[in-house]
């Protein structure tokens, strides 16, 4: 039986003009496609041609968001959705890494290397670290990972399985500013993950793409490290 889609809190703004960025509209809408079209189109008074070909990108982070599968797992309260007229993502965000251009679906956007590129290998092959500019985007990426590692009744040990997207919301890793995690960790979560979603299977690829460090350490620049200083590395 599948899992009813969840209605979430998001806002609108126009990805591109004069008006680019700033929220426009906001209300609770089911995380899906076509709900996102409908409340676009009343919100900021689409034609039905620009309806037609409207697309939607996370803003501030660049993600496409997919038209034909759901998006539970792509979005989460207070995001803010770029509305776009057929135009690419006009965000101040870099573009993605080839490797990451190269393993996305066919008219289906990625999320900007700049998103998790600050990594820095401190022992490679055992420690890294990862500065994230964007929390929400880290614990997308992480937060089912930290509750599987450490959470005393979701833990892989006690479960044997991975949170549901849906309960994830309402745990404590979902506002974490940082998580420490194992390489343990990731091979427990893809071996009992049922699906997962685009921003958990990215970070997994970044990883290997930075040599599989048996303990890697996030943060959100700007945010208290959780390195001592004299291990925190300064990150261009």
């Amino acid at each position: 039986m599948a899992e009813p889609v969840p209605s979430l809190r998001l806002s609108f703004c126009l990805n591109a003009g004069p008006k680019q960025g700033a929220v426009l509209a906001a209300a609770v809408v089911k995380a899906e496609h076509a709900a996102l079209v409908q409340v676009a189109t009343n919100k900021l008074k689409l034609k039905k041609k620009q309806a037609a070909g409207v697309r939607f990108f996370l803003w501030k982070v660049g993600t496409e968001l997919p038209h034909d599968r759901p998006l539970a797992g792509l979005l989460q309260n207070d995001d803010v959705i770029a509305v776009s007229l057929g135009e690419a993502y006009a965000g101040a965000t870099r573009s993605p890494l080839p490797a990451e251009a190269s393993a996305a679906a066919p008219g289906v956007g990625v999320a900007p290397s700049s998103d998790a590129d600050a990594w820095d290998l401190l022992a490679p092959g055992k420690l890294a670290v990862v500065r994230w500019r964007d929390a929400a985007v880290m614990n997308r990426s992480l937060c089912r990972m930290s509750t599987l590692l450490e959470h005393p009744t979701f833990c892989a040990a006690v479960s044997g399985a991975v949170v549901d997207l849906e309960t994830q919301r309402g745990l404590p890793s979902s506002a974490y500013l940082g998580h420490n995690l194992y390489a343990e960790t990731f091979a427990s979560f893809e071996r009992l993950v049922g699906t997962a979603s685009d921003d958990e299977l990215r970070f997994l690829r970044r990883w290997r793409e930075h040599g599989e460090a048996e303990v890697v350490i996030s943060f959100v620049a700007g945010a208290r490290h959780t390195l001592p200083p004299t291990l925190t590395p300064t990150l261009a």
